[in-house]
């Protein structure tokens, strides 16, 4: 239940986030279409991380680990950035 809300406000986010990068050299609606068709290629099929080099590239192989390790770098970039 918590887990899941997270990752739901974390892919909005993410594709808000890209929608507005996009947006930098497209049309809103067009960027966020773009941000969002991403997530097809996420859910919709597993053929981008059948070889094993990619799955270790992308992080795959050792997920939390993975996502983890930016952490020490973000949190305070973050809190530096919410304080002014």
């Amino acid at each position: 239940p918590a887990a899941v809300l997270l990752w739901a406000v974390g892919a909005v986010l993410l594709t808000a986030a890209f929608g507005g990068l996009f947006s930098l050299r497209v049309p809103w609606p067009t960027a966020l279409a773009m941000a969002s068709r991403a997530w097809l290629s996420v859910f919709g099929t597993t053929q981008f991380t059948h070889e094993l080099v990619q799955v270790g590239f992308l992080g795959f192989d050792a997920g939390r680990p993975a996502g983890a390790a930016p952490a020490p770098a973000v949190v305070p970039a973050a809190t530096r950035r919410a304080r002014g």
